[in-house]
């Protein structure tokens, strides 16, 4: 099963922000949707890929969104949004998802199985299933539903917005919609003895200080880093999109790295990148003014130089040109 997560909006979409400027839309919609993709890839079957930009820089058009999904042929289509009434402070709220005006059978019941989740998770007010003529529901070939997860216009509201707690609940909740509506199966996680994986009794040995990090996409872009995982062992809490949960206490969640970084770096002059962002510009020399034009996402080169122009790290690629090397942009193979 494909499923493309569509966060809603972008960091730069005029509006979409709480009266006080605290909050912008998609500061929660990218947080959840990177939880969902987590969740999701914990079962059977399933692909995941983000209509939006990844890498939180650009805002991606919403035609660009439903014909990334058609293209993909995605089965499925999930788009997180917050909402607002006026943009003033109001006490009105609650959350409620959406279908396109027909109403389809299957975005029907999957929504309701959604909505019913999200409220369960969080006890806010059921505004309920609604049709709307949204861009995203009308354009998309494949079930499609619009999420709905709170006010950031409701002061109370916008408090839980901010909260990484909330942000999960809500996550795991269209999840939990998402097996229910199509009976997924989890994987069988498989357990190496070796000690760069996890052992058979659940166990992992962190052979440097790396970095911790918030969620599993984040230590996979190494990206919000949030402490330093010390040398030593171990308990495995939960393994998702190749990312690996280590916690000093059996049972507790701990905190996101990435199994890439608890190797020794090689010691060749070359390696390859690819593009991680939707897209990225390339100059034809190592000056930040001297832009050429984009690579897309997924695009592999090797580097053959690692330089630093006007304090920041720059990567010399063997077809003579010049990108980033900001993990945030760019992801080392």
């Amino acid at each position: 099963m494909k499923i493309m997560i569509d966060a809603g909006h972008g960091p730069n979409t005029a509006g979409k922000r709480s009266p006080d400027g605290s909050l912008r839309e998609f500061q929660f919609t990218s947080a959840v949707a990177e939880y969902l993709e987590e969740e999701l890839n914990n079962y059977q079957g399933v692909q995941t890929s983000f209509s939006h930009d990844a890498s939180r820089r650009i805002d991606v058009p919403l035609i660009e969104r439903t014909n990334r999904a058609n293209a993909w042929k995605a089965d499925l289509f999930i788009s997180i949004h917050a909402n607002a009434y006026t943009g003033r402070w109001h006490t009105g709220g609650g959350i409620e998802t959406y279908v396109y005006t027909t109403r389809p059978k299957e975005a029907l019941e999957l929504a309701n199985k959604v909505q019913n989740e999200l409220i369960k998770a969080t006890g806010l007010r059921n505004r309920g299933v609604k049709s709307a003529d949204f861009h995203v529901l009308r354009e998309s070939n494949m079930t499609a539903i619009l999420t709905e997860c709170g006010f950031y216009d409701n002061k109370e509201e916008l408090a839980l917005l901010k909260k990484d707690s909330y942000r999960r609940k809500c996550a795991d909740a269209i999840c939990k919609g998402i097996v229910d509506m199509y009976n997924l199966k989890r994987k069988q996680m498989v357990k190496s003895a070796n000690t760069s994986t996890p052992s058979k009794t659940g166990e992992y040995k962190v052979q440097k200080t790396i970095g911790g990090y918030i969620t599993a996409a984040d230590a996979k872009a190494k990206r919000n880093k949030k402490t330093n995982v010390t040398k030593g062992s171990y308990y495995v809490y939960k393994r998702a999109s190749g990312m690996i949960n280590v916690t000093k206490k059996k049972g507790v969640p701990g905190s996101w790295i990435n199994p890439a970084d608890n190797k020794q770096q090689s010691t060749t002059k070359t390696f390859k990148v690819r593009v991680k962002s939707y897209e990225l510009w390339y100059y034809n020399k190592p000056d930040w003014n001297a832009k050429k034009d984009t690579f897309k996402r997924g695009q592999e080169f090797t580097v053959v130089e690692t330089l630093t122009v006007n304090g920041s790290k720059m990567y010399k690629l063997s077809n003579g040109n010049y990108i980033t090397a900001n993990p945030q942009y760019v992801q080392k193979l």
